[in-house]
């Protein structure tokens, strides 16, 4: 990507909402009447977890990453910030996508349980992981009401697939493809147990060894790892408490042969932590984490990367890490980044310094768009195909919300859920947002 200076808007702390707002409204023109001849788009850029590509296609149903299910969460999130009609409406929509997605998930992977053939495709950010913690979200924050009971209903035959998985089989047969959807799981029904709790306490420091009591050999059969693995074919179904820890013993078991070392492909450091980081990070938010004793390579992983990539920066972060400032972005998903890791900083310890930083670069993201009249003015494809959660306009709204509403923003790309109850963002809207709609927001907002 080439570097695109341009100088920072002038963005007031009372406006980051606003922005937000207008951001969404660019999102839902751009859904509704954006495609090549002012027809509905449900096309982007999408990430192909498989060939590990991105291609230009349909987005896929409940992904975090590429797919519907982000987009809800995002338009869900603003729609309860701000109370304007069109953004739950088309949260409602696209949540509707969302719970399809999961749906069929969820019988793929009663298939493969019944009869193991194909291991069905999961990732980081793709897969049944990626839409149960897409529907969770939505659930916790309301702003799609209208598809509550639905959503309710999809969370509840996710978890019923989940807990009669034979992951035993799967993870024997080859790793099920490798081991990042496991700890993606793991960090999704962990993070909601921890949430509960408060803060989980970080994994432990200095700690060497394996998890007492745990199989480490990797090669079994299918009837040993089927007796191993509480399934419905052995008459053993899990409890999802069961099943965090079930899950958690995989990674750590598993450890030494499925996780690389640093570093990961270059190409997706910015969007996706290692696998090694990821799992960690479940680790790190499992509901007991006092009963893991780890290999001290998990422990120390952090200090094997000479440079950590941005996505891993924010889990090192979330573990009490303390890291260098990151640098000066010079590209808009450069600047996404840097906002979220100082928005995760800020709200681990409230540093007014830290968040001052992340709104200083929201600053650099709204000035490009006021300069060049994109988002993305770096990239080859027009905005209308970059959607994404994470690294598209959607991403942009949930970061402008952020900066506006630090205690209540969650980082999206850890799974996390965020704390409702910390909102204050609906007595301190400028009424004057609630006007901004579609192609008429072009930045003329932006000083007030």
């Amino acid at each position: 990507m080439i570097s695109l200076d341009c100088p920072p808007a002038d963005v007031p702390d009372d406006r980051w909402m606003a922005l937000a707002i207008g951001t969404g409204c660019d999102l839902i023109e751009i859904i509704r009447h954006g495609g090549p001849s002012g027809n509905s788009l449900d096309a982007g850029v999408v990430y192909v977890a498989h060939n590990d590509v991105f291609s230009l296609s349909h987005t896929r149903g409940g992904d975090l990453l590429s797919g519907a299910g982000g987009i809800a969460v995002v338009l869900a999130e603003l729609s309860a910030l701000s109370g304007v009609d069109s953004f739950g409406e088309e949260a409602v929509r696209q949540a509707d996508i969302a719970i399809g997605a999961c749906t069929v998930l969820s019988e793929e992977m009663d298939r493969w349980s019944g009869a193991p053939s194909d291991v069905p495709v999961n990732g980081m950010y793709t897969g049944l992981a990626s839409s149960l913690y897409c529907l969770k979200f939505l659930a916790r924050i309301g702003g799609v009401q209208t598809a509550s009971e639905a959503i309710s209903t999809a969370i509840a035959q996710s978890e019923e697939s989940l807990v009669a998985f034979d992951f035993e089989t799967a993870f024997a047969s080859n790793g099920w493809l490798q081991v990042a959807p496991v700890a993606s799981l793991l960090a999704v029904l962990s993070s909601e147990a921890t949430y509960m709790a408060g803060d989980g306490a970080p994994v432990g420091s200095e700690v060497e060894g394996s998890l007492s009591g745990i199989r480490t050999d990797t090669s079994c059969s299918d009837t040993s790892c089927s007796q191993a693995g509480g399934n419905k074919r052995a008459g053993n179904e899990l409890s999802l408490s069961e099943l965090r820890d079930r899950l958690a013993e995989i990674i750590v078991a598993n450890w030494g042969k499925y996780f690389p070392a640093f570093p990961i492909n270059p190409v997706m450091s910015d969007l996706f932590p290692s696998e090694r980081a990821m799992a960690i990070l479940a680790l790190s938010r499992h509901a007991d984490p006092t009963r893991m004793v780890l290999p001290h390579q998990m422990v120390n992983w952090l200090d094997q990367a000479s440079e950590p990539a941005s996505a891993d920066r924010l889990i090192a972060i979330s573990l009490g890490k303390k890291l260098p400032d990151p640098a000066v972005p010079s590209t808009s998903l450069g600047c996404i980044n840097v906002i979220e890791e100082r928005l995760l900083s800020y709200r681990y310890d409230a540093n007014g310094r830290q968040l001052a930083s992340a709104r200083e670069i929201g600053t650099m993201l709204a000035g490009r768009k006021e300069s060049y009249g994109r988002w993305f003015p770096e990239a080859v494809l027009p905005d209308r195909y970059r959607l994404s959660a994470m690294w598209g306009l959607a991403a942009v709204a949930h970061a402008f919300a952020g900066l506006g509403d630090p205690r209540r923003w969650c980082s999206m790309r850890l799974l996390e859920y965020p704390d409702v109850k910390q909102s204050t963002i609906k007595a301190t809207l400028p009424p004057s947002s609630e006007l901004l709609h579609g192609e008429a927001f072009r930045g003329e907002h932006l000083t007030g």
